[in-house]
């Protein structure tokens, strides 16, 4: 079995020619963590400020693995 079968949401993810809706789910969500870190409590505010720098580096990595995989053909 290959290593990416096991990871059925990156496959598909990283297969997409269009930008997926998975971007469409995580704007509405760091909406609303800029919401918390902007009127929450300090503890919420705080997770809220983790949790879009976490958002922002998994994008980011998405970024790269979608560059390489465009890459791919190029070197064929």
């Amino acid at each position: 079995m290959s290593r990416l079968a096991q990871f059925p949401e990156f496959v598909e993810l990283l297969s997409s020619e269009g930008p997926p809706t998975l971007l469409g789910k995580v704007e509405k969500t760091c909406r609303q963590l800029n919401d918390i870190a902007l009127s929450g409590s300090p503890p919420d505010q705080a997770r809220a400020k983790a949790a879009m720098t976490a958002y922002g580096r998994s994008l980011d990595l998405l970024r790269t693995f979608t560059e390489m995989r465009d890459k791919l053909p190029e070197q064929k």
